[in-house]
């Protein structure tokens, strides 16, 4: 399977082929065990990701925080995949990115931000379920949040119950493939982070060959690079 959709692109006729994408992404990490499974299922890089992008240097400095991802995940090992993973979720995922940048994106804009079902005791219910009352097979694939979805269906309609899950991430890839193009091209070749030696040119210049020929989506790294190169011009006129 990895041969065959491995050569595919992941852009045809000026449109994203959404089903190709998501394969090249699972493929990543389908055949991996649990703990890099889960891992990798969420973050931009595996090890040989990184090592192209930065040597073994860069292997070396992820490999304390993949270490330690690693040893909270084998320390739950009493609870079901389900809830491993939620655990995982709850405690690194929502605390280090999730929660962090909605309170300060909300703060910057002097906004309050409610989130309801971060509450004690919602995740003390929550973490009491077992793994099927989270996520049950039904024919043709899953029910994910059914316990969830069987409460609400007592006081809401069924098209907001079972309405599909709405996207709220900013629109990386749009802008990666327009807008930020000329900048990416023009900062990331040459600009701090190469210079520092944090990242190799031609690890970069590889990302980018492959998100602009249409190969594979490598928006997310490009933009993580961005970001980390902008960072870094702000540190120098400091």
């Amino acid at each position: 399977v990895h041969r065959s959709v491995a050569p595919l692109p992941i852009v045809a006729l000026g449109r994203g082929l959404l089903p190709v994408r998501w394969a090249k992404k699972f493929l990543q990490f389908a055949s991996l065990d649990p703990a890099e499974s889960f891992l990798r299922s969420y973050s931009y890089y595996g090890a040989e990701d990184l090592r192209r992008l930065g040597g073994d240097q860069l292997v070396d400095r992820a490999r304390r925080t993949m270490t330690a991802h690693d040893d909270a995940f084998s320390a739950l090992d009493e609870l079901g995949p389900v809830n491993r993973m939620c655990m995982m979720d709850a405690s690194w995922f929502m605390v280090g990115l999730n929660l962090n940048y909605t309170d300060r994106a909300s703060m910057r804009a002097s906004t309050e931000v409610r989130t309801p079902f971060v509450d004690i005791e919602v995740a003390r219910a929550a973490f009491r379920l077992t793994d099927d009352q989270k996520v049950r097979a039904r024919r043709g694939g899953f029910v994910s949040k059914w316990a969830l979805k069987e409460a609400a269906s007592r006081i809401l309609p069924p098209e907001v119950v079972h309405r599909p899950k709405a996207p709220f991430a900013a629109p990386l890839r749009a802008w990666v493939a327009s807008d930020l193009k000329p900048l990416i091209t023009d900062l990331l070749p040459t600009g701090h982070a190469v210079q520092s030696g944090l990242v190799r040119r031609d690890g970069v210049e590889a990302l980018m060959r492959e998100q602009y020929s249409g190969r594979q989506d490598r928006s997310k790294e490009l933009w993580q690079l961005l970001t980390i190169e902008t960072w870094l011009r702000g540190l120098r006129t400091s």
